[in-house]
């Protein structure tokens, strides 16, 4: 079961990575993703095609669709400058299933937990037990699936674990804390080509600074190293 015939439970998420026009009137114009993202996936794995890019179809007639200014709608695979991109600049996302519009809402979409997720999840555990024989075969398993066309890793290591976390979760919402967990938080830098991309940052910026009003109102609060 997909989507369950009931207002007020609409999965927004849909709705948020796709272009006004791709879906009217409900779309949101999209979320991009950083070309260092797309660009990291191997040409012929299919786990690619999570992305859109090129020139842009309506998600349900299939019709070619335009940008608001009347232009060919045509998503790039670089924002050049994020201070001055346009609308169909950078590659976005899209999402297993078709909007389903109700009253002017969408249907809830179930969801549940990816295959790759939970997969990665026991290759990055039995990666720190020293498991990687264990840890490289449930890679493995997840590049050979025949909806995926990668070619098998020789050797595994945190490095390569976040990487395919890249490829599997991507558009999940688990990047963060998983660059976070990584240690490769604060070190990560954007594409040089990128315009006021993100820059290599101190160690603290992983946690929030202490709002001042907190800590007057509890003096046993101690403000965050760095701020």
């Amino acid at each position: 079961m997909k989507f369950i015939a009931r207002t007020a439970w609409g999965f927004d998420y849909a709705m948020a990575i796709l272009h006004y026009n791709q879906y009217a009137p409900l779309a949101w114009n999209g979320l991009a993703i950083q070309a260092q993202t797309y660009n990291a996936f191997d040409s012929t794995d299919k786990r690619r095609q999570v992305v859109l890019i090129g020139r842009q179809r309506d998600v349900l007639t299939g019709a070619l669709v335009n940008d608001r200014t009347g232009n060919p709608l045509i998503f790039t695979d670089t924002i050049h400058n994020i201070r001055s991109a346009t609308e169909s600049k950078g590659p976005d996302l899209q999402v297993a299933g078709r909007p389903q519009p109700r009253g002017g809402e969408q249907r809830q979409r179930l969801r549940v937990v990816p295959a790759g997720r939970d997969v990665s999840d026991q290759a990055e555990v039995e990666n720190e037990l020293g498991h990687t024989a264990t840890a490289l075969q449930f890679l493995n398993d997840l590049r050979a699936r025949r909806d995926t066309v990668a070619a098998p890793l020789g050797t595994v290591a945190r490095s390569v674990i976040l990487k395919e976390r890249l490829f599997e979760l991507l558009g999940e919402g688990k990047r963060r804390q998983d660059l976070i967990r990584f240690g490769a938080y604060t070190n990560r830098v954007d594409d040089p080509s990128l315009a006021g991309g993100k820059q290599p940052r101190p160690d603290y910026y992983v946690l929030m600074p202490v709002p001042q009003s907190q800590i007057d109102a509890n003096p046993l609060l101690t403000q965050n190293p760095g701020y």
